[in-house]
């Protein structure tokens, strides 16, 4: 078995000699394509030939330094060890508090949820200040009655469902683990939440949409970005986060695209929404306001935890305008629930509806069609960016939705 001292490592090294070179004594230096280092192990155990990473890499662990570490990890072998398995226990057994378990049970299911921040911030903002330091054999059921009924008690039924979803499935992960013999959360139904809050079925008629942007337009304090927000919002259908999240990257104004990547779509797809001339009009305004910002809606805060405005801004705006002008009360969801409703309203048909709210098709069919209906969404999004105009730059002679039928007002 070939042999080598740390002279010719460092040489094999700095050519950047890609593969995996035998040390001697089970050892191997491997280089990778990258061109960084790392030690690993071989050994065989129940006839079974693996390889085990050492935890630091070269030139931070010397040669001599990870002779002495291949040395442990064969005498862990000859014990009936398997240094990979344990090394994984070793990981878990760091999990002591609820915030440990959290954040391990986070990065587990990462990549599985559409929205992590928002299972993130719902930890954060609920539990916590009240248990995040406390060790997870410590937690009983009492415990999880008193952070949901603290929930309840702020009328948050919605909020009170999703909280006892995530500890039923943090603490079903410890058992998993073998960290913990039962859950306490697991005797609780959605029941003891509070039960399944009443599906949400607001929207706006077209004359309330035009009383909300009177509104807008008459109060000082609503500002000019907020208004345009919500004019895109109604036009072209889009989430909420999709929106304001968005950097000025994703638009190409001069073609009046907009390219809504899948690693910020909810359904995990890229899809392009084709922008009228009255929305590529309030986006250059936007980029106007926005100044040397890389972010259609920049924070408003220095302290921000974002670069953008945050989820709550626009929600917490309209809701005071509404209060001040005795407007329905209505969400941020409710104006893109309003826009498929007018879609309905003016004829457009489901598939061309579906696809510009960037719906997810069922299984089969998202299988089988791939047409982006892009022309059809442009025709649309323009009939509806037609009766939104007048609204915006507060013009009397708004168009009807009985003019939109008829063709005109385009």
């Amino acid at each position: 078995m070939a042999k080598f001292n740390s002279k010719q490592l460092r040489s094999m090294y700095t050519r950047k000699e890609v593969g995996r070179h035998a040390v001697g004594g089970g050892l191997y230096f491997r280089i990778s394509a990258s061109g960084t280092a790392s030690w690993e192990v071989r050994y065989t155990l129940n006839n079974s030939r693996k390889f085990y990473t050492l935890t630091a890499g070269y030139p931070e662990l010397s040669l001599a330094d990870a002779s002495i570490e291949a040395a442990a990890v064969k005498r862990l072998v000859r014990q009936g060890v398997d240094p990979v398995t344990n090394r994984q226990r070793e990981k878990m057994i760091r999990i002591k508090s609820v915030t440990d378990l959290f954040n391990a049970y986070l990065d587990k299911i990462q990549s599985e949820i559409k929205e992590p921040h928002r299972t993130k911030r719902l930890y954060e903002m609920s539990v916590l200040p009240y248990m995040g330091d406390s060790s997870i054999e410590g937690i009983t059921a009492r415990d999880v009655e008193s952070l949901i009924n603290n929930v309840i008690a702020k009328g948050h039924k919605a909020k009170a469902n999703k909280l006892l979803s995530l500890l039923k499935k943090m603490f079903a992960y410890a058992v998993k683990l073998d960290l913990l013999p039962a859950s306490p959360a697991a005797v609780f139904t959605t029941r003891d939440a509070g039960g399944r809050p009443a599906q949400r079925n607001v929207h706006l008629t077209l004359g309330e949409i035009s009383q909300l942007f009177k509104a807008m337009n008459s109060d000082e304090l609503f500002t000019k970005s907020n208004k345009l927000a919500v004019a895109l919002i109604i036009v072209l259908g889009s989430r909420k986060m999709e929106l304001i999240g968005a950097p000025w990257s994703e638009f190409d104004l001069d073609n009046g695209l907009w390219h809504l990547p899948a690693k910020r779509n909810k359904t995990k797809e890229a899809i392009t929404y084709p922008l009228p001339s009255q929305c590529v009009t309030w986006l250059r305004e936007l980029h106007f306001l926005a100044a040397d910002s890389h972010y259609v809606f920049p924070k408003r805060m220095a302290y921000s935890k974002t670069p953008h405005i945050s989820e709550r801004t626009l929600l917490t705006a309209i809701q005071t305008l509404q209060e001040r002008h005795g407007l329905k009360v209505t969400t941020v969801h409710d104006l893109r629930r309003s826009c498929r409703t007018l879609l309905s309203s003016i004829g457009t048909t489901n598939d061309t509806a579906e696809r510009m709210l960037n719906h997810k098709m069922d299984k089969i069919r998202g299988t089988y069609d791939h047409y982006d209906y892009l022309d059809e969404r442009a025709v649309e999004h323009a009939k509806i960016a037609a009766m939104i105009q007048p609204m915006v730059d507060s013009i009397s002679n708004v168009t009807t939705l009985e003019t939109v039928r008829r063709g005109g007002g385009i």
